[in-house]
């Protein structure tokens, strides 16, 4: 970059017929810096040298890649990177072990996520989540905060957050999941994990009084809702921002922030849904179903189900054939489309 600029000011200055002084104030290139590079390129070296003493040994760049994949790489930080700094800070400096490192985490990041499916709904009210989560600071009390989050998938939007000193009791997450769905109209799908509190008589109760079909994630396996975990994520920051200005706050009141949050995630706008924010996709894009079609679904996917246990000589468990038989009741009818990396 630096001998392009040099070059461009000599070209310049010869085809314009203008001094050096006033060329190099137009582009904004000191003359100091001119005379060096000319300088330096002369003797044939870099024209500008990495800042910071220069290091004495030699670095070993295949010992050094090794020694960082053996490391715990995250979605955003390495675990154990000042330690290997301080292991060959003689050899190599921390900007570029630091380089190194983004490197190594962008292809283990890239070799995690291949042949992960990415499921893209086409509309709102198909399918909602719901999930538990825990706030990462503690009240003026030394207290945790609990969150229950429920989410409408499709169209990345937050319902009003429950919040309390531990997870949410199944009776709490029923009466929570009944006035929603008196609100706002009730999904044909409900997607959850397989926490104690979502899996309930009440709430599966609910659900049968509505005509929502339930499908839940395999065991240990948070990836198969990573859209709802991300959301848990951006909720949790954005009730951070809004805590900040309070100097102490109590589990008891933090309901009404952690409604704030929700308000302000849904009212940004988000690539995935073409610069549209969450409030107003679900408002223009949103599904209804009478209980005669929830009734018609529901016997296509447990007809399917049945196929599938029948017929399938992995012996495949019941919780898996409800969600391949959803799966392909979305993809038949063109709610989803699905992206294989």
């Amino acid at each position: 970059m630096n001998r392009c600029l040099m070059n461009m000011l000599d070209a310049v200055t010869t085809r314009c017929g203008i001094s050096l002084r006033r060329a190099s104030g137009i582009m904004g290139i000191s003359r100091s810096n001119h005379n060096r590079w000319k300088k330096r390129a002369a003797r044939n070296v870099p024209l500008v040298e990495a800042p910071g003493p220069r290091k004495m040994a030699v670095a070993d760049i295949e010992a050094i890649t090794r020694d960082i994949r053996t490391q715990h790489h995250g979605n955003l930080r390495t675990n154990g990177s000042n330690a290997l700094y301080r292991q060959y800070h003689a050899c190599i400096s921390r900007r570029d072990l630091q380089a190194l490192i983004r490197d190594e985490r962008a292809r283990a990041i890239a070799e995690c996520r291949e042949g992960y499916d990415e499921v893209h709904w086409q509309g709102a009210g198909i399918v909602w989540s719901m999930d538990d989560t825990r706030y990462p600071h503690h009240d003026a009390q030394g207290r945790e905060l609990w969150i229950h989050h429920v989410r409408d998938i499709g169209a990345r939007y937050s319902f009003q957050p429950m919040t309390g000193a531990d997870h949410a009791c199944g009776v709490e997450v029923a009466a929570n999941l009944h006035a929603l769905c008196h609100r706002y109209g009730a999904p044909l799908f409900m997607k959850r994990d397989n926490g104690g509190n979502l899996n309930t008589p009440d709430v599966d109760e609910v659900l049968a009084l509505f005509c929502v079909i339930p499908f839940n994630s395999p065991i240990c396996t948070p990836t198969y809702n990573g859209s709802m975990e991300r959301s848990q994520a951006t909720l949790k920051k954005e009730l951070a921002w809004q805590l900040a200005p309070t100097e102490q706050w109590y589990t008891e009141a933090a309901e009404p922030f952690a409604r704030a949050a929700a308000h302000e995630i849904n009212h940004l706008p988000l690539p995935s849904l073409n610069g549209s924010c969450a409030c107003h996709f679900r408002t223009t894009n949103i599904f209804t179903y009478s209980k005669k079609e929830r009734k018609d679904i529901y016997d296509w996917i447990t007809n399917a189900r049945i196929s599938i246990l029948e017929n399938d000589l992995k012996r495949v468990t019941v919780q898996t054939a409800q969600r391949w038989a959803v799966t392909a009741w979305l993809l038949k009818n063109g709610l989803i489309t699905i992206n294989r990396h």
